[in-house]
């Protein structure tokens, strides 16, 4: 971690251990302190779940522990995040009722959300069942896969990486080609997994999900926001791209782009 990033974690993380800034904490040591914080701050809940780099052995500088909570009765699903005892903790709260709306909508949108990341999650405690059942819910929705992506959503992802591409080789801005870089990059991910029926793994988990191709896709995006080279980007994007047809050269501006000397 460089010292900038160092600089804002501690801002953003104030309160934190020594053992969360060394990223030292042990899964052991993550389950024990999320039991005691779930009896102290929840004790009606139904069950609590674990999950993430907390109990997976990935535990770095700064990280968080993540829990799932199930209460009797919620409105909405909520998340919260806060510092107790000096760890980071994100919590993911649920009744029975919106879980199953949040699973529904994962399914539809193929968006793998922390909804499914129960699908490997660890109990710490589950007094009626409550916690296996909805282990098993999340493991048969991920089994089933994503729901197809419609027509209509793949023709307009396909337009719109064809004209965020036209935006980079054309607009002399360099605020406002960043400003397109930073929205192709995930769209680019999001299209690449969709388009091959696997679920949408968002922000750093979608790159995790396909490291060379983001890694590709990277190179591409930063050479065309600094010096306007798409032709590395109109490659990685037709890969992204090519199970839905490829990029959507068909409109008029795009016909005089693809005139202009030198093309």
């Amino acid at each position: 971690m460089n010292e900038v990033a160092k600089l804002f974690c501690q801002m953003i993380f104030q309160g934190v251990s020594q053992t969360v800034v060394d990223g030292a904490l042990s899964a052991d040591e993550a389950t024990t302190l999320a039991r005691i914080f779930v009896a102290e701050e929840f004790p009606d809940a139904v069950c609590a779940i674990i999950y993430g780099s907390a109990v997976e052995g990935g535990f770095g500088p700064y990280s968080d522990i993540d829990l799932v909570i199930f209460l009797p009765q919620i409105a909405f699903a909520e998340t919260r995040r806060l510092i107790y005892q000096g760890v980071p903790l994100e919590l993911h709260l649920f009744s029975k009722e919106t879980f199953a709306r949040a699973l529904e909508m994962a399914r539809i949108s193929g968006n793998y959300n922390q909804a499914l990341s129960l699908a490997h999650a660890t109990l710490l405690f589950d007094p009626v069942g409550t916690g296996d059942r909805v282990i098993g819910a999340a493991q048969r929705v991920l089994e089933r896969g994503p729901s197809p992506v419609p027509e209509h959503m793949r023709s307009a992802a396909c337009c719109s990486v064809t004209s965020y591409i036209i935006e980079l080789a054309t607009n002399p801005d360099a605020s406002e080609r960043f400003s397109i870089a930073a929205s192709l990059q995930p769209l680019l991910m999001a299209s690449y997994l969709s388009a091959r029926g696997r679920w949408v793994n968002s922000r750093k988990w979608g790159v995790r999900a396909e490291p060379l191709f983001a890694e590709a896709l990277t190179l591409a995006i930063d050479a065309a926001y600094r010096n306007q080279d798409v032709t590395a980007l109109i490659a990685q994007a037709t890969l992204s791209l090519e199970p839905w047809g490829g990029l959507r050269w068909s409109g008029t501006g795009a016909r005089l782009w693809l005139a202009r000397p030198g093309s």
